[in-house]
């Protein structure tokens, strides 16, 4: 398998997702555009366990690993990340999401068994590091991430946002039959980023 996009369990009823990942949904779409084999795993969805998770993983033994990561799932992620590394996975493990947005280094300080880190929307940045990886060519060079080169952290330039929300392809909505069979319901994106600056809110420390 080329690329398997991840939500991790969160380990918190209060965070527990009742619904699709669209934000996974976008990047599967985008990547299946362009060629590349892509499945989504919303462990977090399914409920499962953080030693099914991995265990699911390494069944498909991916040549790409992304997992989105909030918050209350951080934890969960980098036991995720050394039980596979454990288990002997090779994969390219990019992380990407609120989470590693805000904090990049602390993320990279924290697991050097992470290969890079998506900071921002991934829509541009997260395709062309899997066409380089899969390429075999430098991806060091990608504006928008975020890495280790032997003891130093390298963060790039940010990816200028997507102008034309039109270009990218609707969302791939594979697990949304788990969701309607669960009485759930389906959800949409209609637009990115936010007009206000709330010093309380999210989107206005993602997009800065």
């Amino acid at each position: 398998m080329s690329v398997l996009l991840v939500d991790p369990p969160c380990g918190s009823r209060v965070w527990e997702p009742h619904s699709e990942h669209l934000g996974l949904g976008y990047l599967a779409a985008e990547l299946r555009q362009e060629g590349h084999e892509v499945e989504i795993m919303d462990a977090g969805l399914l409920r499962w366990s953080v030693r099914k998770t991995c265990r699911e993983i390494l069944k498909r033994k991916p040549a790409i690993l992304g997992i989105s990561v909030v918050q209350p799932a951080i934890k969960n992620t980098l036991f995720i990340v050394k039980l596979l590394r454990e288990q002997g996975l090779k994969s390219h493990i990019c992380v990407g999401g609120h989470f590693p947005t805000l904090k990049t280094e602390v993320l990279l300080e924290k697991c050097s068994l992470i290969d890079s880190v998506v900071y921002g929307e991934g829509d541009i940045t997260f395709p062309l590091l899997v066409k380089k990886v899969l390429g075999k060519d430098n991806w060091k060079d990608i504006k928008g991430i975020g890495y280790r080169e032997g003891e130093s952290i390298r963060i790039n330039p940010p990816q200028p946002l997507v102008e034309n929300l039109d270009d990218l392809p609707f969302p791939a909505r594979d697990t949304l039959p788990i969701v309607l069979r669960w009485g759930r319901n389906a959800m949409a994106i209609t637009s990115k980023g936010c007009y206000g600056r709330c010093i309380f809110c999210g989107p206005r420390a993602f997009y800065q």
